[in-house]
C-alpha cells in the first residue's frame, strides 16, 4: 500500500493522536514522577518473558476501525457520556487471568553458557 494511501486511510486516528497529545502529556509527566527530578518506576527481579517464536507467537488482529467501527476520534470520556462507548474486536488476549510466577527465559546463564536443556526453538 503506498505511503500516502495509508495517510488517507488513516487521517481521522492520527488527527485524534495530535489533537490529544495535550491532555496526555501533563498526565504521562504526572505518572513518572512530575517534578523533572525524579522517576517513579517499577521492576521486577524475575526476569524478562519467554522469547518470541515464529510462527507460535504471531499477533491475532481481527479488529479495525474506530466507534462504530468507522474509523474516527471518540468523544472526551466525561461522566455526561452514556452510553460508554465500547469496541467489539477479536485481538487473541485471553479472558483467564495470567496468574502464575515463573522464571523468564532465556535465563542469564544461556546468555553465558548457551541454552543446555528444553526445546529447541530459536536457539538451539
Amino acid at each position: 500500500m503506498p505511503t500516502a494511501t495509508l495517510l488517507d486511510t488513516y487521517s481521522p486516528e492520527l488527527f485524534c493522536m495530535i489533537r490529544n497529545f495535550h491532555d496526555a502529556a501533563p498526565k504521562v509527566a504526572d505518572a513518572v514522577g512530575g517534578n523533572g527530578y525524579s522517576l517513579a518506576a517499577a521492576g521486577t527481579i524475575l526476569g524478562a518473558p519467554n522469547p518470541y517464536v515464529y510462527p507460535d507467537n504471531l499477533p491475532r488482529v481481527n479488529a479495525h476501525g474506530g466507534p462504530g467501527g468507522r474509523p474516527g476520534c471518540w468523544q472526551t470520556i466525561t461522566r455526561e457520556l452514556w452510553p460508554a462507548p465500547y469496541l467489539v474486536m477479536d485481538t487473541g488476549a485471553s479472558l483467564a487471568p495470567y496468574n502464575h510466577v515463573e522464571l523468564g527465559q532465556p535465563m542469564f546463564t544461556e546468555y553465558v553458557w548457551g541454552r543446555q536443556y528444553g526445546e529447541n526453538t530459536i536457539n538451539p
